[in-house]
């Protein structure tokens, strides 16, 4: 099981959810499903949410981890945490396999940039009157944002395209001068394309 989206908009099949700020989540997801799907990787097994609590307490410090810290968490122990699982006979595999002779995913590193963390703009887009050219638009701050799940187009559950993605804000973008080397800078132009 990959992470989910926050439990208020993992059961509404519009999209919505019932999350009240509608698209904006509230940072509460299914960490006891997660867990326990994968408990294979854990040892021991989780027998109960108590036992689920202590581990997360003491492994991070609180008993609601964001995605995020969780996915640095298993980046930094991926073994034996990320290993590769049968169960009755189907398999789960938490790396991606050389099957054609094609290189295997690319974990992050010192070297090696995160392609699931990215900097992004907070622009209000309806103060700003955003469009599809416009120009001139005020960039309220910059943001980090963790990629939970491959942009799909799903039906069951909460309802995706493949043009949606769904995110978790890590915190504000670093940057060289205050806060330690930041992970890629580039100014781009973005156009709306419909």
């Amino acid at each position: 099981m990959g992470y989910q989206p926050d439990e208020c908009h993992a059961f509404k099949a519009d999209g919505t959810g019932t999350c009240s700020g509608g698209r904006i989540g509230d940072g509460n997801w299914d960490r006891w499903a997660y867990f326990k799907s994968n408990s294979g990787s854990y040892s021991p097994a989780f027998a109960d949410a108590a036992a689920l609590n202590t581990f997360l307490n003491t492994t991070f410090g609180t008993t609601t981890p964001s995605r995020y810290q969780v996915y640095r968490w298993e980046m930094a122990n991926a073994n034996p945490r990320l290993n590769s699982q049968a169960f009755s006979g189907l398999n789960a595999y938490s790396r991606p396999l050389d099957l054609s002779g094609e290189p295997g995913g690319v974990s992050p590193s010192s070297t090696q940039v995160d392609r699931r963390l990215l900097s992004v703009a907070v622009v209000n887009c309806a103060a700003e009157g955003v469009g599809g050219h416009t120009t001139g638009v005020h960039v309220t701050k910059f943001v980090d944002i963790f990629l939970v799940q491959p942009s799909l187009a799903r039906s069951n559950g909460i309802r995706t395209d493949d043009s949606d993605v769904y995110v978790e804000i890590v915190g504000a973008t670093a940057n060289a001068t205050n806060e330690g080397a930041v992970q890629l800078v580039k100014k781009s132009v973005p156009y709306l394309i419909e």
